[in-house]
């Protein structure tokens, strides 16, 4: 008895820390003790959210384990109009009413991958790191469209979608590494979880599409997302001092070209456009005008038509 204590114990710390006051302990039923992480998430909920904490330190930790191969590769670059892009939209959002706060508590860092088989993709992940392929300048063109990709991914993870996209399949896989790497819950790491875990949270924060294992259903934001991370994008890119007009023509290009794009382009496996996508932004053209034109007066405007590095 006294060892089946100790087990109910230790899962009832361990899920006190992954899910807070979803699970309680005064729930663990010692006599149907689960028997592992997979039980215990689903005795819970089907839609279980990381807690934010946690999935900030995993999703930074997943990202530099991403990026190891390239930074010995020495494929990361320094681009200083690509920074300002970037930067001008940190301003933003730290200023926006409804993300300053995790704006500014968030520990932004950009990566810019210049890989020889030219990814065309960009994505960003709770906690502020922000990751840019080379290869998608070809699609962005100028600085309001690479304004309009980084704007999108920074909007997703200000509103924490990966968090909430987590299906209980990925879910499972990553509470059941943490217990398999000897993980209690505090200080854990993305090296703590075994092969299996590391390719869910790979999977579940989109950093890959082809993760296998894992179908389009695992990684693929939902409509809804999609939609709040195109609309939020749109603002925070005006607000920036970059032209609505050229960040809407970006979508509509790729939007019209999308059936040939889905094929060769990453940041579009991810994020699949649609007209449904296109009608619900234009939506907001009128206010993003109003904004951008309230940026120029403060004296931000970022020469939005100004080419990207590389295109003439």
């Amino acid at each position: 008895m006294r060892t089946r204590f100790k087990i109910a114990l230790s899962f009832c710390a361990f899920a006190l820390l992954l899910f807070g006051p979803l699970v309680g302990c005064e729930k663990l039923n010692l006599s149907k003790l689960p028997t592992s992480a997979e039980s215990l998430i689903g005795s819970v909920t089907e839609n279980v959210e990381v807690p934010p904490k946690v999935l900030d330190t995993l999703s930074s930790e997943a990202v530099e384990f991403q990026l190891k191969t390239y930074k010995d590769n020495q494929q990361i670059v320094t681009l200083k109009k690509v920074e300002e892009i970037y930067e001008s939209l940190v301003q933003a959002a730290k200023r926006s009413d409804q993300f300053s706060e995790v704006a500014n508590a968030f520990d932004w860092q950009l990566a810019v991958i210049a890989d020889k088989e030219k990814q065309k993709n960009a994505y960003a992940v709770p906690g502020g790191r922000v990751v840019v392929h080379k290869g998608i300048f070809s699609i962005a063109k100028h600085r309001a469209g690479l304004a309009a990709v980084l704007g999108h991914e920074i909007a997703h993870s200000l509103a924490r979608h990966a968090g909430k996209r987590m299906n209980k399949k990925v879910m499972t896989a990553i509470t059941s590494g943490i217990v398999a790497g000897g993980g209690t819950g505090a200080g854990v790491s993305f090296t703590d979880l075994d092969p299996k875990a590391k390719a869910a949270m790979i999977a579940g924060l989109g950093l890959s599409a082809g993760v296998a294992g894992y179908a389009g259903a695992d990684y693929v934001f939902q409509p809804d997302m999609e939609f709040e991370a195109d609309k939020e994008a749109l603002f925070l890119a005006a607000d920036a001092g970059y032209d609505p007009t050229l960040v809407l023509t970006f979508w509509q290009n790729l939007t019209t070209q999308k059936v040939k794009a889905n094929k060769d382009y990453q940041f579009l496996k991810l994020h699949p456009v649609g007209e449904d996508r296109l009608k619900a932004l234009l939506q907001h053209r009128e206010q993003a005008e109003e904004t951008y034109e309230n940026a120029r007066k403060e004296g931000r405007d970022r020469n939005s038509s100004d080419p990207l590095p590389g295109i003439a």
